[in-house]
C-alpha cells in the first residue's frame, strides 16, 4: 500500500491556481500570462509561503514581452490597490473631521457644576 503524502496547504493553492491558469491560457489565445498573488491571513504572509503564481505560455524562459507585459499589468494592478489606500485615507480624514467638529461643540459649551 503506497501513501501518498499531501503538499503543505500554499503548494497546493499554488498548485490550484497554476491548473486554473494553464487551463484559461489554453482557452484564451490572446492571453499571454497570469499572474496570481497570494495573501494569506495572520502572519502568514511573512513565513516562508509561495508568493503567487506566475504563469505563462513559455514556463521555463519567459519572452521579453512576458516578463515586461507581466510586470506592466501588474503595475497597473497596484496603481488600483493604491487608489484604494487613497480612498480609506480620505474617508478617515473625514471622519476625523466629524469626531474634531463634534469635540469642539462639546468643549465649548459652558460645564455645569454638579
Amino acid at each position: 500500500m503506497t501513501t501518498t503524502n499531501p503538499l503543505p496547504f500554499d503548494q497546493q493553492i499554488a498548485s490550484d491556481f497554476q491548473q486554473l491558469a494553464l487551463t484559461s491560457l489554453l482557452r484564451n489565445p490572446a492571453l499571454r500570462g497570469v499572474v496570481v498573488v497570494f495573501d494569506y491571513g495572520d502572519d502568514l504572509n511573512l513565513a516562508n509561503t509561495v508568493t503567487g503564481v506566475w504563469q505563462t505560455r513559455t514556463q521555463n524562459e519567459k519572452t521579453p514581452g512576458e516578463l515586461f507585459g507581466g510586470i506592466a499589468q501588474t503595475t497597473r494592478m497596484l496603481e488600483g490597490m493604491i487608489q484604494n489606500v487613497d480612498k480609506m485615507v480620505d474617508a478617515a480624514r473625514e471622519k476625523l473631521q466629524v469626531l474634531l467638529l463634534e469635540a469642539k461643540t462639546i468643549y465649548s459649551q459652558p460645564q455645569e457644576n454638579a
